[in-house]
């Protein structure tokens, strides 16, 4: 239920409490619902046993997507793309250097330029994990050529791999099993951008009198996990456990 109810955004924090009662009322309808006394004559079941869906998704059962536009993880799952809608595909390569402007620990905002007035000295890396890759941007348009927002906008197939949205990018996704994964951006480092908040040294010295950032992997390629029940994304593997893969391995279209 959790998982299906999650709403990020930069107000979740304030909204927290209202976030939680409305979780709480859905788990209360649910269990109120509940035929508990058949339940209970039923043999128990073991915790994978209960987790596991009854069929396997569709998409899991298809030798490969069908070609279209996904507006939701229940179209992708059901391996029924939208076939109408159009799509224009760009590619965008990451630069190997920027600037950050005035601040040296500021945002990534110009490219390097040293004699643009203004500019200070300081240069960090962009992401310095993505150097190299091709990012894959795309735009939708419906039958009748109406533009449709990225927001609106899941992931597609091209018929041989399907490709989800995150942000404003489609990464390649990889088949596990019963899973995807995918290499995609990692979410904003709290730590370090509460470091960066209140004044603490967020970068150091190199070579040269620059100064790179060397605590936060906001933005850093990291591999996810795909959830085809409940449509969720998370880091994979969990925290602890070894990765593997490299940026180069990233999605090239």
């Amino acid at each position: 239920m959790a998982a299906h109810s999650s709403k990020p955004g930069i107000t979740i924090n304030s909204d927290h409490a209202l976030y939680v009662a409305q979780l709480m009322r859905q788990c209360l309808t649910s269990l109120t619902a509940a035929d508990l006394a058949t339940a209970a004559q039923r043999p128990a079941r073991s915790l994978a046993l209960a987790a596991a869906p009854a069929t396997r998704p569709a998409m899991l059962r298809a030798a490969a997507p069908r070609r279209g536009i996904y507006f939701s993880a229940a179209q992708f799952a059901a391996n029924q793309p939208d076939t109408t809608s159009q799509q224009l595909l760009d590619t965008v390569r990451w630069s190997s250097v920027r600037a950050s402007i005035l601040a040296p620990n500021g945002l990534v905002l110009a490219t390097t330029n040293r004699t643009a007035r203004g500019y200070s000295r300081s240069v960090v890396s962009t992401p310095s994990g993505w150097q190299g890759t091709v990012q894959l941007k795309a735009k939708v348009r419906t039958a009748t050529s109406d533009r449709v927002a990225a927001r609106d906008v899941w992931g597609f197939s091209d018929g041989r791999q399907a490709y989800l949205r995150q942000a404003n990018y489609y990464r390649l996704l990889g088949r596990k099993d019963a899973f995807y994964t995918f290499f995609g951006a990692a979410p904003l480092d709290l730590p370090a951008a509460h470091r960066q908040a209140t004044g603490a040294p967020t970068s150091r010295m190199v070579h040269g009198g620059m100064r790179i950032d060397v605590s936060d992997e906001s933005g850093e390629p990291v591999t996810f996990a795909l959830d085809l029940r409940t449509g969720q994304t998370a880091r994979f593997p969990p925290h602890g456990q070894p990765a593997h893969g490299t940026a180069q391995t990233a999605q090239r279209p």
